[in-house]
């Protein structure tokens, strides 16, 4: 530590100021005294001491050894909280000068332990300080070549393993640890095993200031707190939320509070206490299940509690069936959404909350089934986001905080382009085609056609196709330029664009040609890959590119390959339930999602095991769409729900319950197998079309009036706007 003097002048006026550190007292071993200052106009200097004088320096080592020979006698331990600089070094100077005078009695070989990696660093720093820097009496032990601060059976802790293994030798030793006032560090683990035994001793060599632990404990304290208590609230799911506390503490505490998913970074929260009753509410808001609130030696908690938020959307959609595992995933699936829904749409809510645009394509589907149409306006959002970035280089860009000029995902772009047909078939809100659709054909215009017909590689800001493994890329890369040039000519003939649909049909055949070549008695696969990739052959059959007779081979493709992350996952069960695959699609949905439906968490994680990314990310609730789109079998057969299709799995369960929440209104599926016969509930908003599939022994309730029975219309027409087609359940 250091005095800074300081000369002011002002006009004809000079003031002098000294700012004081702790620069230490007289009379200590080892440095030499201090300068003095002797006048000053102003002095400001620290408050620790401010309030008394220093009394007379006394004999050290003859009180020390004393109260080492009693405590040693009874087969105790002592006990030294010294801070790591300065107080730690002294006593070791006082306890070579016993130990090498023998000042205890029948402990000769009595060890001493340092344990304290700041205070061992601090000893060697010491050790290697310049001569001039000691007073004289250390001068002339280094001049006889002894150590004044090592001895015989000096022992340093530096590691957590060699510090726990101090307190399971028993003989009566010396524990040197800090913190001084034992508000921190090893000390208190110390404590705890010797302060309730009466055989050892807690030796305080430094001053302890009021409301420190050191402090209690000197003034003879009952009880006290050697730790400070973690308490944590738990929700029932995993949510957004703003952490409160209500305490009553001294000024100066710190109180830490996080959640579980702090780890992976997260936001967490500190408070620093003021004096007395008090009240906090975090400013900024984390998520999880599990809110722990670290509180400090001194605290008293009143009440803790928090705040939940969100993105103000509402449930509208629901799914349940005889599987609970499937009711179980489908409601998880919905948090998962749900807890990424913010100010925009994130992948995660514990990390980078980023607007990844494969996470908002798959969240914008979810959303279509569950949630009221306030939740389009985030999806509206981020496309405004994506299309106000485009520049010259006519590059759809992710929009997420990252250095550089602009980002580009090539895969997701051309996911979230198919993903804008997707929102308008839901919707049937054609301005929005007509506001995405110039940068959607300008971005395929940037891809190029090699020699082989298929696209050049196309690697963007980053090269990337999916999380899992083994990645066929020329496939899946080829397949999803095909997919949204699929897509834009959906957009161009709404549009009235035919200056464009030359050009997209020329170069969706020449792909078609090339990836023809890619086909193997396997499945697709390109050079790229030694075995078809579900991914890729997924996609193929998503596109077009496959052929229905091939769709035999894919299937077995995709029962067999797991390549696939929680985010392709969605498109291999897509792909499956097209080719008409749906109890495939339910058993891979529950092998793959086993693991994170036997976790007790309410959200789905990123990768398939749970310690390698977040636990709650949204590319990973594809499983909802799937119960609710192709098990129940609801989905728009002309754009904005003006007619739908209502196609139920009959032989995937005996009953099905199923709301969807579409732009005319919610859309409602409940049947029931009564022995061989099925009872059919429908409710659609007025004014909707519809075409059902039914067995041909059911009976159909349309709005809660009798509408089919015994293979007829209860008018005995086809008056009304749902027409019935009988299907007999058959085992996908």
């Amino acid at each position: 530590s250091a005095a800074i003097e300081l000369w002011l002048t002002e006009g004809e006026t000079t003031k002098k100021i000294v700012f004081s550190g702790d620069v230490g007292n007289t009379n200590q071993p080892l440095l030499n005294d201090p300068k003095k200052i002797e006048e000053t106009d102003y002095l400001v200097i620290e408050s620790t001491y401010g309030d008394r004088l220093h009394e007379e320096r006394k004999n050290v080592v003859q009180p020390l050894a004393a109260y080492l020979q009693e405590t040693f006698d009874r087969g105790g331990n002592v006990i030294i909280p010294a801070f790591a600089v300065g107080r730690t070094q002294e006593m070791l100077y006082y306890l070579r000068e016993i130990k090498n005078e023998g000042l205890v009695k029948g402990h000769p070989d009595f060890p001493v332990y340092v344990d304290s990696p700041m205070a061992i660093e601090a000893t060697s720093v010491f050790l290697q300080s310049y001569e001039e820097n000691f007073d004289e009496e250390t001068r002339e032990l280094l001049r006889q070549g002894i150590n004044p601060i090592f001895f015989e059976g000096l022992n340093l802790a530096v590691s957590a393993d060699e510090s726990k293994l101090i307190n399971e030798n028993k003989t009566p030793k010396i524990i040197i640890s800090a913190s001084g006032m034992c508000e921190a560090g090893r000390i208190r683990h110390h404590l705890k095993h010797n302060l309730w035994k009466k055989n050892c001793t807690v030796l305080f060599v430094g001053y302890q200031a009021e409301g420190t632990l050191g402090r209690d404990i000197l003034e003879g304290k009952k009880k006290v707190k050697l730790f400070g208590e973690k308490i944590t609230v738990d929700i029932p799911y995993n949510a957004q939320l703003t952490p409160y506390l209500k305490v009553i503490a001294p000024a100066g505490k710190k109180i830490r509070i996080t959640t579980e998913n702090t780890l992976i970074g997260a936001v967490s929260t500190t408070y620093i206490t003021k004096e007395g009753e008090q009240e906090f509410e975090s400013l900024g808001w984390v998520n999880g299940e599990h809110i722990t609130y670290d509180i400090p030696h001194g605290v008293t908690v009143v009440s803790l509690k928090y705040r939940e938020t969100g993105y103000d959307s509402s449930f509208c959609g629901d799914f349940t069936c005889d599987d609970e595992f499937l009711n179980s995933l489908w409601q998880k699936s919905l948090r998962t959404l749900y807890v990424t829904m913010r100010d925009n749409f994130m992948d995660c809510p514990d990390r980078e909350r980023a607007q990844w645009w494969g996470d908002v394509t798959s969240e914008m589907i979810m959303t279509m089934y569950s949630m009221d149409s306030n939740s389009y306006l985030l999806y509206q959002k981020g496309v405004e986001a994506m299309l106000s970035h485009v520049d010259d280089t006519k590059v759809l860009q992710t929009v997420v905080p990252i250095s550089g000029d602009y980002f580009e995902l090539p895969v997701q772009q051309l996911a979230g382009i198919a993903g804008f047909l997707t929102y308008y078939e839901y919707t049937g809100d054609k301005a929005f085609i007509e506001n995405v659709y110039g940068a959607c054909i300008d971005y395929l215009k940037l891809w190029e056609i090699g020699e082989n017909n298929l696209v050049v590689h196309r690697g963007g800001s980053w090269d990337w196709a999916d999380w899992g493994k083994k990645a066929d890329m020329t496939a899946i890369e080829n397949a999803w330029v095909y997919h949204a040039l699929s897509a834009t000519e959906k957009m161009a003939e709404l549009l009235g664009k035919d200056e464009d649909i030359s050009f997209i049909t020329e170069r969706k055949d020449i792909i078609a040609k090339g990836y023809e070549a890619l086909w193997t008695d396997e499945g697709f696969k390109s050079k790229d890959a030694r075995k078809p990739d579900d991914r890729a052959n997924a996609l193929a059959v998503l596109s077009g590119l496959a052929e229905k007779e091939q769709y035999d081979i894919i299937a077995n493709v995709l029962k067999t390959t797991e390549n696939s992350s929680p985010y392709m996952e969605y498109y291999v069960l897509e792909a499956l339930c097209k080719m008409g695959e749906y109890e495939a699609a339910k058993d891979r949905i529950k092998d793959r999602y086993n693991d994170m439906m036997c976790e007790d968490y309410s959200t789905l994680w990123e990768f398939w095991d749970s310690w390698r990314g977040t636990r709650n990310h949204a590319w990973s609730g594809g499983p909802l769409v799937i119960m609710s789109k192709h098990f129940a079998g609801i989905t728009p057969l002309e754009a904005g729900y003006e007619k739908v299709k209502i196609e139920p799995q009959y032989t995937l369960s005996d009953s099905i319950n199923c709301t969807v929440p579409s732009v005319k209104g919610l859309i409602t599926l409940d049947y029931e197998k009564v022995s061989d016969d099925y009872i059919i509930n429908l409710t659609l908003p007025q004014g909707t079309k519809a075409v059902l599939y039914a067995p041909a022994n059911a009976v159909v309730n349309i709005n809660s009036e009798v509408y089919y029975q015994n293979g007829e219309y209860i008018n005995n027409d086809k008056i009304g706007n749902v027409e019935i087609v009988e299907k007999a359940p058959v085992n996908g």
